[in-house]
């Protein structure tokens, strides 16, 4: 089961994995996470980001607080994917670390995939040659542009080609699976959510409940 890190009141789920753990239709499941408190919508990066194109502004290194009136290239990515109910970590090297199980070709990029590019102030990690480090991070459209921060521009859509330039080594990372339905759970009731798969236990502990609920019942109806 995908389990994604929680953030605040917003966690990410596979609702087909959900479901299928739990045996129930999918519709079942929404009924059930909708009794217990969440509120449910897709999770689409790129829909956070667009609101962003042409509204914040760039700050190298800016503090994650002050996102997303103030962002960098990766806090802009760490941003929206924390309106999906992701966490990300906070550098663009850490982000790539992060999501490296998942690479992408160029040629097949997909809406809200990350794409990363050496730049000026490349990071990398001690196991890493200094060739493979990482300066610059940005959120793919899915149409051939790239939507990311850009010193003296803010936040810009731009072409893929655009977003690479010249830069000598570049790649791309999933975080969203294909062609599965990630939806964004939120719910300002406390539940104690971390992670993806706190939803399937406390799921499971309420159709227990349920069940447990009937039996008491059934019980004394006869008796």
């Amino acid at each position: 089961m995908l389990n994604y890190r929680a953030v605040g009141t917003r966690c990410a789920v596979d609702m087909g994995e959900l479901a299928q753990a739990l045996d129930l239709p999918e519709e079942r499941v929404a009924c059930l996470l909708a009794q217990i408190g969440f509120d449910m919508c897709r999770a689409d990066p790129v829909h956070w980001a667009k609101q962003l194109v042409g509204q914040a502004n760039y700050h190298r290194d800016a503090p994650f607080e002050l996102a997303p009136q103030v962002v960098d290239c990766s806090s802009l990515t760490k941003w929206v994917y924390h309106q999906c109910g992701i966490w990300l970590p906070r550098q663009a090297v850490q982000q790539r670390r992060r999501t490296a199980a998942h690479p992408v070709k160029l040629r097949n990029l997909r809406a809200g995939d990350l794409v990363f590019r050496t730049g000026y102030g490349n990071s990398w990690y001690p196991d890493e040659d200094i060739s493979q480090g990482v300066g610059h991070v940005g959120l793919a459209t899915g149409q051939d542009t790239v939507i990311h921060a850009i010193k003296w521009d803010g936040i810009k859509e731009t072409s893929l080609k655009s977003f690479l330039g010249k830069w000598p080594r570049h790649g791309a990372t999933r975080v969203l699976p294909a062609e599965r339905c990630i939806l964004t759970l939120v719910c300002n009731m406390v539940h104690g959510i971390e992670y993806s798969e706190d939803v399937f236990f406390l799921l499971q502990a309420n159709l227990y409940e349920q069940h447990s609920r009937g039996r008491k019942n059934k019980r004394r109806a006869k008796s």
